[in-house]
């Protein structure tokens, strides 16, 4: 039901006015109905919008384009709620490492020294898929006069010298890879 015919459910019983076929009346009652469900309408899509789980893909990229990246709306739903919850004192690294947890990033982040922060990707062997795209994050959430180094995890020879074939034989290439030696 339109909001013309709410106005004229309640306005025909009055019998005060007219509205006959083309009488000045409906006309005016049409036109402010029609005024009425756009601006329901417009309210209701900001309302959608305001809410990040609820907005639209549009919405997101604009919110992505005020963070500098660009990610699927996806990733970008579970982003914006952690970057817009850095504040102002939120460069310790327990806060930065909360930042990057909220952006749906697994990993770490801690002091090396000197200016420089180091990132690690716990349980994942070698440079983790997507990184490109999660060190573009990483570094929008890094304070900007500190330096960031990536420590990548790798399963040395000498490190499996001591685990025989058969023992090896046990497990997967990936999960032999994951085991702490």
């Amino acid at each position: 039901m339109t909001a013309a015919d709410r106005l004229l459910r309640l306005l025909v019983p009055l019998g005060v006015y007219s509205f006959g076929d083309g009488t000045y009346s409906l006309g005016e009652i049409k036109a402010v109905g029609r005024g009425a469900d756009t601006a329901k309408e417009d309210l209701g899509l900001l309302e959608k919008n305001c809410c990040l789980l609820t907005a639209s893909e549009e919405t997101l990229r604009m919110y992505a384009r005020l963070f500098g990246f660009a990610l699927p709306a996806d990733g970008l739903r579970q982003a914006i709620p952690g970057l817009l919850n850095i504040s102002g004192d939120g460069f310790t690294p327990d806060a930065i490492n909360a930042a990057i947890a909220a952006c749906g990033i697994n990993a770490r982040v801690s002091e090396k020294g000197g200016g420089v922060l180091t990132v690690r990707f716990p349980g994942v062997m070698g440079v983790p898929e997507g990184f490109e795209l999660m060190a573009a994050m990483i570094e929008n959430i890094m304070p900007a006069h500190l330096e960031t180094e990536y420590a990548f995890l790798y399963l040395t020879w000498q490190q499996a010298a001591g685990i025989t074939w058969q023992q090896a034989g046990a497990y997967t290439w990936d999960e032999f890879a994951m085991l702490e030696m």
